[in-house]
């Protein structure tokens, strides 16, 4: 009875952190600019301006986008649909979607928890120290849309060895999805089947493995028997895939830039697991560390979804944001004593809800102090058209004409006119729109009248005649 009610002050208390470190951001505006991109695409997307399979991102720059798989836009598209297109709608979306992340990481840790394991509150608490993790849940990367059908899919292969092997149509199903949001990367779990620790005959998990990957292969290929879809990923393939493997776009120093990346992810959540070993060890325990074959198909796991990153030249850190679930499971499998150690001690009951409310208040300080600020390398753009609101309601795109012409490649500017005003920034001189860097550009161009100053830039209209 005591180490249950432990483990819901301690479920309390990584609740609480988890918040405190996403506090700066529940309420201001701005994301790295890859999410307003692709939540400018799923707006365009939610107002008929492009397809399913023709997403389009601005008139000027990816007319037709084929930088990823349009699932996740079609799903972000429906909030839109819904709600409107209010920026808070961006951050709400992507916040909403690592909850369901975590709701479902509940259930999986629930289906693979062996008695003896510590509460929920583990890998909760170990998965918000990875940095890679915060970040992409505050900044809408695919990668967060993605994780939904990863771990469902995994869920699906757990009841599929359990229960029936028939579970593994929807497994196999799941994985296409997260492959028609993100592409190859959101394949990794069609190995599961035979990596999950999970007590059943080899058989049986070599069924489960041919049954999933079926569906998904058989699935995909009737998909690519629709025109559209064939034309899709025949410019997805040469445009993306080939460009990434061979480093032709955003090339990473080396191949193993992921490993880099990974190990330095994993010093976050061993800054508080390591004193909790030493402390355990030094109380006379023994077995301090649970490696056993359980832990290793774990890491096994977690592995899968991150080192085949090391294929393509483009590589970056929040790549391994689908693996951080798997990985905070096998640290919890590995740590497993010093864990129960500490969700068995009768201060943590004392102190686990006062800590919780000192941490939520704090959380709610943090986050009105930034509601509704532009935060990070952003913030030009929020301060100038967003703290100080402009409000053009175009029912169209229209074309932005800039000045000087280096503004075109600001992209975080770029989506930021395209997401919030339907403005697609141009090369060419003379549209209707005209935005202008007060510090670099020398001489305004006639026919223009301001009709929007902020600190650094300022918006024109044409003047008809």
């Amino acid at each position: 009875m005591e180490e249950r009610v432990n483990r819901r002050g301690l479920l309390l208390l990584s609740v609480s952190l988890l918040i405190l470190f996403l506090s700066p951001y529940l309420l201001s505006y701005g994301m790295f600019f890859d999410g307003v991109t692709y939540s400018a695409v799923s707006r365009n997307l939610a107002i008929g301006f492009g397809t399913l399979w023709k997403p389009a991102y601005s008139l000027t720059l990816g007319r037709e986008f084929y930088g990823h798989p349009p699932v996740g836009f079609w799903i972000q598209s429906v909030v839109y649909r819904i709600f409107g297109e209010a920026l808070w709608l961006d951050k709400a979306y992507t916040l909403f979607i690592g909850a369901v992340n975590l709701a479902l990481l509940y259930i999986l840790y629930g289906l693979l928890r062996r008695i003896g394991d510590p509460g929920f509150w583990a890998p909760l608490l170990l998965l918000s120290t990875f940095h890679s993790y915060r970040w992409v849940v505050r900044n809408n990367h695919l990668e967060n849309t993605m994780s939904v059908f990863v771990l469902l899919s995994v869920i699906m292969y757990v009841l599929a060895l359990r229960k029936g092997s028939l579970y593994g149509i929807p497994a196999g199903l799941s994985v296409l999805t997260a492959f028609l949001v993100k592409g190859p990367v959101g394949t990794f779990p069609l190995i599961a089947p035979l990596l999950l620790p999970v007590d059943v005959r080899r058989g049986r998990r070599l069924k489960v493995f041919i049954i999933g990957l079926l569906i998904f292969a058989v699935s995909f290929l009737l998909l690519l028997s629709l025109p559209d879809v064939r034309h899709f990923f025949s410019q997805y393939f040469q445009r993306q895939i080939v460009g990434s493997i061979s480093g032709r776009e955003n090339p990473a120093p080396t191949r193993f830039y992921i490993v880099y990346a990974l190990l330095t992810e994993m010093l976050f959540p061993l800054v508080f697991l390591l004193p909790l070993l030493l402390f355990y060890v030094v109380r006379g325990n023994k077995n301090a560390l649970n490696w056993d074959r359980r832990t290793l198909l774990l890491l096994l796991i977690a592995l899968s979804g991150s080192l085949p990153i090391a294929l393509s030249l483009k590589q970056a850190r929040f790549y391994l944001y689908p693996s951080l679930f798997f990985y905070s499971l096998f640290l919890v499998s590995l740590f497993r004593s010093p864990l129960k150690m500490l969700e068995s001690r009768g201060i943590v009951n004392r102190l686990s809800f006062p800590l919780s409310v000192i941490l939520l208040t704090l959380s709610a300080f943090v986050s009105l102090k930034f509601a509704g600020t532009g935060m990070g390398g952003y913030r030009p753009f929020y301060r100038d058209f967003v703290e100080n609101p402009l409000r053009l309601n175009l029912k169209r795109h229209e074309y932005l004409s800039v000045c000087p012409k280096g503004l075109y490649g600001n992209w975080s500017m770029f989506a930021g006119m395209e997401r919030a005003f339907k403005l697609s920034m141009s090369l060419k001189d003379g549209y209707g729109y005209l935005l202008v860097n007060k510090r670099k550009c020398e001489e305004i161009p006639e026919g223009y009248t301001p009709i929007h100053t902020g600190e650094r830039f300022v918006l024109y209209r044409k003047v008809r005649p």
